[in-house]
């Protein structure tokens, strides 16, 4: 699995590889298509967008470092990020001249040579990884402050501005206090740095209180007049749909679907959904954002649906509630990762999230008149029963949703835009006689890469026995090499693990050497694929019998007892028929998007001893690293 997600970004004058062939671009007429030349025949043709990958990329980096964010530190990622603002504007310009690249090197006080080398950086991958410096080895060139000086430096800023009113009153007290212990002080510039890590806003709120921060940092809602272009504001938001569905094998109802919906501002059009069964969830939010950054090309065509959804890219800013599915770390690292800025809703502050919560409402009144679809309170019909009259199946909804969402919703005129939600991101990328487009936003090549970087996350050591996590021991050949591995401060490495919660037969694993993930399976690969959701109701009626849940095997009987207790009662019960949708529904969306594994690096010569690893057994918790 790639790590890092390829990236695109059509625009004329851009090199590209089209059936094996070099060609340039030399028009976009419109979102789904590109007028290119051969340069070797010099021959012109009409061609999709999804067809063409970039030459650029393969000639400026043949051999990209990918890095995992996760593992980066935060001065490092700040770096990048400064590096980005710094090119930023450059980037969209069609015609860019170097005495423009000369200007906005002297704004920010850089040379010219180094713009452009940014520049080249990040058309690798189009992520803040390719912006990072130069990641060396921890143990090398590397300095660390005592922990207790890096504690003294906390309390004192922690202090400003109400006890110490200057930056230098920070600086003198610190050097104070570790005079006082023995210890050498830091750097001015070190302590400087940490306290300008403070938001003013937090400074604001300690020193004139809560409303003068909010008066001048909280950003204004109502007025969205920073969304001045395609994917400037994307706006997320979950709905409990007023449909009943029904299972696949009897056709009886099953219950009401969640959608998550998310929607670009500046046009209306929808960005990314998705349908589940599943109340939200991070991982609910993560495959709603991979649905929007991704093309749905593919997507569509896995559907049976022939019209287009032009619609995606990385957005600038991300509008959300304070759901905690919206708090996640995951959400904060993909930021970082795809460049976009995160605002969560204001408590009490109703102005936020206008658009998309007047999409839900738009979308759930376009299904009124479905079979299964139950009347506001106050106009129900007491005749009506929405689960007696229910037909539809998840698919068959999630297809019937799309099919709207392109056929009528993009097509059909937007009141406040006065143009169709489609036409407006069309003028907002290609221009119209108004001005101007922004151009065609990147488009991102390996699907997996870009989800793989959405899953929730957590660290992990290896031990002789594989990795264990949530209970389940994965192992993999390719992991020996790292066994009992040590870190800078000779304690037990712990290693970046994701998981994707409709599958965790499998673990992915990042490994420095590799630059990648390496895909885990179970150690004991005769064990079935699991949801997380049955690993949980399985844990839970362990503890019930006073059962360890790292008992693998007790475990697994349970799995077993429950699976053949929902099949019995699947005629008799919503619940069950329930369930069973829920595994169909997981097992389908992953078909769609079969994992690619990349060969983990040879252990051949690996010099370990030789272990016959298929005879150990899981230690418990207390030996983990």
């Amino acid at each position: 699995m790639t790590s890092t997600a390829p990236v695109f970004r059509p625009s004329e004058d851009t090199l590209v590889i089209h059936d094996e062939r070099t060609a340039r671009i030399l028009r976009i007429p419109d979102l789904e298509h590109a007028l290119i030349e051969y340069l070797d025949s010099g021959e012109r043709r009409l061609v999709k967008q999804q067809e063409l990958q970039s030459a650029e990329t393969n000639l400026a980096r043949a051999n990209p470092v990918h890095v995992e964010l996760a593992t980066v530190s935060p001065e490092d990622i700040k770096k990048a990020t400064q590096r980005r603002e710094a090119i930023e504007p450059l980037l969209g310009l069609e015609d860019r001249t170097r005495a423009a690249v000369v200007q906005r090197a002297k704004e920010v006080g850089r040379s010219a040579s180094t713009l452009y080398r940014w520049m080249d950086q990040l058309r690798s991958t189009g992520t803040l990884s390719d912006l990072l410096p130069k990641q060396v080895s921890k143990a090398k060139g590397r300095t660390k402050l005592p922990k207790l000086v890096e504690d003294i430096i906390k309390v004192v800023i922690d202090a400003y501005p109400k006890q110490f009113s200057t930056v230098e009153k920070v600086i003198l007290e610190v050097r104070r206090r570790c005079r006082r212990i023995g210890m050498r002080p830091p750097h001015e510039g070190t302590i400087r740095n940490r306290l300008h890590r403070k938001a003013p806003s937090e400074m604001a709120l300690k020193s004139r209180g809560r409303k003068a921060a909010r008066d001048d940092y909280a950003p204004k809602p109502g007025r969205y007049t920073e969304a001045t272009a395609p994917l400037s504001i994307i706006q997320i938001d979950h709905v409990l749909l007023p449909i009943q569905i029904v299972d696949i094998n009897l056709r009886r109802a099953i219950g009401r679907p969640w959608l998550t919906l998310a929607m670009d501002v500046f046009s209306r059009v929808i960005w990314g959904m998705l349908l589940s069964l599943e109340s939200p969830q991070t991982i609910s939010v993560a495959l709603c954002l991979a649905h929007g950054i991704l093309p749905k090309d593919a997507w569509l065509e896995q559907r049976g649906i022939a019209m287009p959804w032009p619609v995606h890219g990385p957005p600038s800013v991300l509008h959300l509630d304070n759901a905690k599915e919206f708090r996640s770390d995951m959400l904060v690292l993909a930021a970082e990762e795809f460049g976009f800025d995160i605002r969560w809703r204001p408590v009490r502050v109703p102005e936020y999230g206008a658009h998309i919560e007047r999409l839900c409402g738009t979308l759930q009144d376009d299904l009124m008149g479905l079979p299964g679809t139950s009347l506001p309170p106050g106009k129900r019909n007491e005749d009506i029963n929405p689960e007696a009259e229910s037909s539809m199946t998840l698919t068959e909804l999630e297809q019937w949703l799309a099919l709207h969402v392109v056929g009528r919703y993009h097509q059909r005129v937007h009141t406040s835009l006065g143009v169709t939600p489609l036409e407006k991101w069309q003028s907002g990328l290609l221009g119209d006689e108004l001005g101007p487009g922004i151009g065609m936003p990147v488009r991102y090549t390996d699907p997996r890469a870009v989800l793989v970087r959405l899953l929730p996350n957590t660290k992990r050591t290896i031990q002789q026995y594989g990795i264990q996590h949530q209970g389940l021991t994965y192992w993999d050949p390719a992991l020996i090499p790292y066994i009992n591995h040590k870190n800078d401060e000779n304690k037990g490495q712990r290693f970046l693990v994701r998981w994707d919660p409709r599958d965790i037969s499998k673990i992915f694993v990042w490994l420095d050497a590799l630059e990648d993930y390496l895909e885990v399976p179970y150690r004991n690969q005769a064990r079935p694929s699991i949801t997380q959701r049955q690993l949980e109701l399985a844990q839970k009626e362990l503890r019930a019998q006073g059962v360890p849940i790292s008992d693998e095997d007790a475990l697994f009987r349970v799995i077993d007892q429950q699976e053949e207790l929902v099949q019995a009662s699947v005629a008799k019960t919503k619940t069950a028929r329930k369930e069973v949708a829920r595994k169909q529904a997981a097992k389908r969306s992953l078909e769609e998007a079969p994992a690619t594994r990349r060969e983990p690096p040879s252990v051949a010569n690996d010099t370990s001893p030789e272990i016959d690893y298929s005879a150990l057994v899981p230690f418990g918790e207390e030996d983990d690293g």
